[in-house]
């Protein structure tokens, strides 16, 4: 079966390329070909299997989440079984949400009004906190590239589950409510839904 997964930003966010712009930006936003931001989809299995386990907790199925992975030869939970550990292959893929033009239309005025590649999409400061003295770190200001709120991105689920693994995955989707770097600064904020 697949299933479409929605992801609706309310706010800003922001997942790392690696690189910087000289000078002007620290990380910048990781963007696909056509330099628009999107969802690896190993970040969002990784999230999907963390809320699995919050799901399956609170609809009390009887079904127990590993807090690693389940070693060979053992009971698999529901998490290993459904999105894979280092010893087995799991039920479930997941490809990158990307951003499609038809959904976000106000996209395209943002990028003709640009005078030059890159375009910045938005930027947030933050600094490097020393935790014993509890000050700002010299010379550690961060500059980071955020994609703007209001972005709507879309994944496809796939795998062949039974009833039960579906409601579960059904669950831990509801449960997803921040996506990308920087949740504790107010980053990322998004509804999910499954369709």
């Amino acid at each position: 079966a697949k299933w479409d997964l929605i992801i609706r930003l309310e706010g800003s966010f922001h997942i790392g390329s690696g690189y910087g712009h000289s000078g002007r930006i620290d990380r910048t936003l990781l963007r696909d070909a056509a330099d628009l931001p999107f969802v690896p989809g190993s970040a969002i299995k990784g999230k999907l299997r963390h809320a699995v386990g919050e799901a399956a907790y609170v609809l009390d199925l009887g079904k127990a989440v590993c807090e690693a992975y389940c070693l060979p030869g053992a009971n698999v939970c529901v998490a290993c079984r459904l999105f894979g550990s280092p010893f087995r292959e799991g039920k479930v893929s997941v490809s990158d949400a990307c951003c499609r033009r038809e959904e976000n239309v106000w996209i395209d005025a943002n990028l003709m009004m640009a005078s030059k590649p890159p375009i910045i999409w938005g930027e947030r400061q933050s600094v490097a906190i020393d935790r014993r003295q509890r000050v700002a770190r010299h010379g550690q200001l961060v500059r980071m590239e955020c994609a703007p709120e209001n972005l709507v991105l879309r994944a496809t689920i796939s795998g062949n589950l039974d009833t039960d693994e579906e409601q579960l995955l059904r669950a831990a989707v509801k449960l997803l409510f921040y996506m990308g770097h920087g949740s504790a600064r107010g980053l990322g904020r998004c509804r999910c839904t499954l369709s």
